[in-house]
């Protein structure tokens, strides 16, 4: 189970992203270093709501 900080789901929100294409790029995109030891998320997805590619990091 993937927990989602509340600071997250306004960024989500803002970039009108759903809670399923955060955690497939959790799952299964590309990961990658970042911060304080943590770790960040990478991964292109289709968008059937635009109709285009997008880059979720």
């Amino acid at each position: 189970m993937i927990k989602i900080i509340p600071q997250a789901r306004v960024r989500m929100f803002e970039q009108n992203i759903c809670e399923e294409e955060v955690e497939y790029t959790i799952e299964n995109g590309e990961r990658f270093n970042a911060k304080y030891g943590r770790s960040g998320f990478r991964c292109n997805l289709y968008s059937k709501k635009i109709g285009k590619e997008i880059f979720i990091a």
